[in-house]
């Protein structure tokens, strides 16, 4: 399905709406843990790293809109924690592949569990069963929107210039 050039009123209405709620929740959802958790770059980092596999550290930068020295002193802490591993690129030396360790994982899917049981508990105290459906919907549909925002970027970069 082709994006329109033009969006309606209508829909940059409801893209502000789903915008601000959706950063709403996960701000609620960040802040709200009983234990803090890791802090948002580390979090970006672990998942980034569990979804793609190994990257390297400018290339997580970027992912994660971090200049390169906070990513350096980000990935030293996180190598410190034992939640990530440097491992030289054979083919070229001067280049670090991050991988994420056992420790990583666990800390993850620890992180993870918790917001998923938190935001269960909060959906069942607010929503009927109908609503719970439409939400499982929307996030079907929510996860097509991001797959087009990352295709659409994708398509700039290899181009080399915005259009």
């Amino acid at each position: 399905m082709a994006i329109k050039t033009q969006p309606s009123a209508a829909m940059l209405e409801t893209a502000g709406l789903l915008y601000r709620q959706a950063s709403r929740l996960t701000r609620r959802l960040r802040i709200t843990s009983p234990n803090k958790g890791p802090g948002l770059s580390k979090f970006g980092v672990l998942a980034r790293l569990h979804q793609d596999g190994p990257d390297t550290a400018s290339r997580l930068a970027e992912y994660l809109g971090l200049q390169p020295q906070s990513m350096t002193r980000l990935l030293l802490a996180m190598e410190n924690s034992g939640l990530i591993i440097r491992q030289v690129n054979k083919k070229d030396r001067r280049q670090n592949r991050i991988r994420l360790t056992a420790a990583g994982q666990r800390l993850l899917r620890n992180e993870i569990g918790k917001r998923q049981d938190r935001l269960a508990c909060a959906m069942i105290s607010v929503l009927t069963p109908v609503e719970m459906e439409l939400l499982r919907i929307a996030a079907v549909l929510l996860d097509r929107v991001a797959a087009a925002i990352e295709m659409s970027t994708a398509s700039v970069e290899s181009k080399g210039t915005p259009s």
